[in-house]
């Protein structure tokens, strides 16, 4: 049973259209995975059943956001 203060929280680093390509590649090489657009999360927190309700920016200048997901 879902509440409704029941959130979804994920702080991850954004990709935006300044973002250079050497951040996906960065993330391969070093990690195994890739960033990710916002549309690509909103993608992810749809078919785990989350609907994707706000992007919270972490400071000017920082790639880092908090995004934020509510059960549907």
């Amino acid at each position: 049973m879902t509440r409704e203060s029941d959130r979804l929280l994920v702080i991850e680093e954004r990709i935006t259209d300044d973002s250079p390509l050497s951040f996906d590649l960065e993330m391969m090489v070093q990690f195994g995975g890739c960033n990710r657009t916002d549309e690509e999360y909103r993608s992810l927190f749809a078919a785990a059943g989350f609907a994707l309700t706000r992007i919270i920016p972490l400071g000017s200048g920082s790639a880092m956001g908090i995004f934020e997901g509510v059960p549907v």
